[in-house]
């Protein structure tokens, strides 16, 4: 939908990884759609898993010389974070990494921020938060503000058909784990928020198997695709029972140190921290269950 980057700013930069836009044919569909409704694009192709604070300072840059009015996210989390992070960054000139722990404020205009998610996973195109790595001291942090909320944010399940097997089963347990890990974790339960939570992970462990020996099947792409935009929006929340995400900081810690894939270090962990959550929270399980 080019018409809302129209609407929006009319030279934008598109934030995108590597490679696998440019081979499964997405980006230069997304250019020439943005050039034929009249926005130039200006292509920032530095995206890698764990973003980089400074991934993110390099593009804030480019986006200020280059006189940027617009900023696009297409691709996985780490596309849509990269994204936001230069969103913040561009508002002034100190790095992203020194927002981190503080009370956030901007000294310069913000750019209008469109999220498109390539697969379903993260969720990030639905909140305005943004995992940041610094590699020179291999932490890795997460950074909530509403800077960096998308204006639109455009979820296509026909863009997932193309994520290879691996990436999709990784992205399935983040979609999980988002939703698992506050059901679990809650010291207030709620019944409208158990139902919303428990419809999420009953879609990922029913769909997930079948998608990955069908991954053209465009009906459970979408499933999934919802599943991943509704736990990790504000939905999931929805009656307040809601606890906090340890699973997820655990990994934040493993992923900058060890530069793991995310969603490779949930998998990982996600058993072991089940059975080290289950004996104090045991009446969480067996609702679940």
């Amino acid at each position: 939908r080019p018409e809302f980057a129209l609407e929006l700013g009319q030279k934008a930069m598109l934030v995108t990884g590597h490679s696998s836009m440019r081979r499964a044919g997405v980006l230069d569909r997304v250019v020439g759609d943005l050039k034929n409704n009249g926005v130039d694009t200006l292509v920032f192709d530095k995206v890698v898993p764990n973003p980089r604070a400074s991934t993110m300072d390099e593009g804030a840059r480019m986006a200020r010389q280059e006189g940027i009015e617009l900023v696009i996210g297409l691709g996985g989390g780490s596309a849509m974070d990269t994204a936001k992070g230069i969103v913040l960054a561009s508002t002034g000139t100190k790095p992203i990494w020194d927002y981190i722990g503080t009370d956030i404020k901007v000294s310069g205009p913000l750019l209008p921020l469109i999220l498109v998610p390539t697969m379903a996973a993260t969720g990030s195109e639905a909140n305005g938060g943004a995992s940041i790595t610094k590699r020179e001291t291999r932490e890795k942090a997460y950074i909530f503000t509403p800077y960096m909320f998308p204006k639109v944010s455009i979820i296509d399940p026909e863009l997932t058909l193309t994520v290879p097997k691996k990436q999709t089963a990784t992205g399935g347990v983040d979609i999980f784990c988002h939703a698992v890990e506050g059901y679990i974790t809650t010291q207030e339960p709620s019944m409208v928020n158990d139902g919303i939570i428990e419809a999420v992970l009953r879609t990922v462990v029913e769909l997930l198997p079948k998608v990955l020996d069908k991954l053209d099947d465009i009906g459970m792409r979408t499933e999934l695709s919802w599943a991943s935009t509704i736990a990790c929006s504000q939905l999931i929340a929805l009656g307040g029972g809601y606890g906090p995400r340890t699973c997820h900081s655990i990994s934040n810690f493993l992923g900058g140190y060890y530069d793991v894939a995310h969603g490779d270090c949930l998998a990982a962990i996600l058993p072991v921290w089940m059975r080290y959550t289950l004996p104090v929270r045991a009446e969480r399980f067996h609702a679940l269950g």
